[in-house]
């Protein structure tokens, strides 16, 4: 599990890229088939492009996506991807269980959303 921590109502992106060519995100996701990659993207207000995220944005259970890509000259794309299930929310920090890909993630968070 890892914190994230609460400064100001906000937390910051655990990934982000500050190039102009580069672009940030978070978003809530959850399965589906008709979506890229079976994944849909809910993406929080104002995220696009955004460092901090407001707490009021997140639950406990949420599949979260923070992306921060950056695209080369070339056109070559550098992803940069976390994939966080919400554990527990405090003033001082929103817990979290990191995963490498979106499917394990969500399959987590389905698994703790089941025993409550």
């Amino acid at each position: 599990m890892k914190g994230y921590k609460i400064e100001m109502g906000k937390i910051e992106a655990p990934v982000y890229t500050k190039h102009k060519r580069g672009r940030n995100w978070c978003a809530i996701i959850h399965e589906d088939p008709t979506a890229p990659r079976g994944i849909g993207r809910v993406f929080l207000k104002g995220s696009r492009g955004g460092r901090f995220y407001g707490k009021e944005n997140f639950r406990v259970g949420q599949v979260l996506e923070f992306g921060a890509d950056y695209i080369s000259a070339s056109g070559n794309r550098y992803p940069e991807r976390i994939y966080a299930v919400v554990i527990n929310i405090s003033e001082e920090e929103i817990t979290v269980e990191e995963f490498k890909t979106p499917k394990k993630a969500i399959r987590f968070a389905e698994s703790i959303l089941k025993e409550k």
